[in-house]
């Protein structure tokens, strides 16, 4: 089994790039093209066009990566205003006003996870709790 599998892999082993594939993976990336875009394209792997990003380009910019944000901009700053302002008091409120004008309003910690990247900080709870010295749920007579 084992001089099989050697057989095989030296019979399907991948050829080098040549210099005219080279050129297009390079100019692919330096048009803001991912990698895994870029490997599509050419059917190759991914690590291919990584290998030679890496060795022909090491200054190309690295994409950021992951989801889009829900919120432009223009949402988180409407958003610090609304609080700024004192229109809002929290991330709910500000959902319950920008969500009209958003088509689908992101979830309550969206909005409070780009106010703290804003530099607001959430202030702290003023609920009222039970004292020490009475169990809860019974009443002192």
């Amino acid at each position: 089994m084992y001089f099989n599998c050697r057989r095989w892999m030296l019979n399907n082993t991948m050829k080098p790039l040549t210099s005219e594939q080279r050129s297009r993976l390079l100019s692919l990336l330096q048009d803001d093209e991912s990698t895994r875009s870029v490997a599509a394209k050419m059917r190759i792997s991914p690590s291919t066009v990584s290998k030679n990003r890496t060795k022909y380009l090491p200054d190309l910019p690295k994409s950021a990566g992951g989801r889009p944000s829900s919120l432009t901009s223009t949402d988180v700053r409407h958003a610090t205003r609304l609080i700024a302002t004192g229109k809002a008091e929290n991330a709910v409120e500000v959902r319950q006003i920008l969500g009209d004008t958003i088509n689908k309003p992101p979830c309550v910690q969206t909005y409070r996870n780009h106010m703290k990247r804003a530099g607001w900080k959430p202030e702290a709870s003023t609920k009222k709790r039970p004292s020490k010295s009475t169990p809860q749920g019974r009443k002192s007579h």
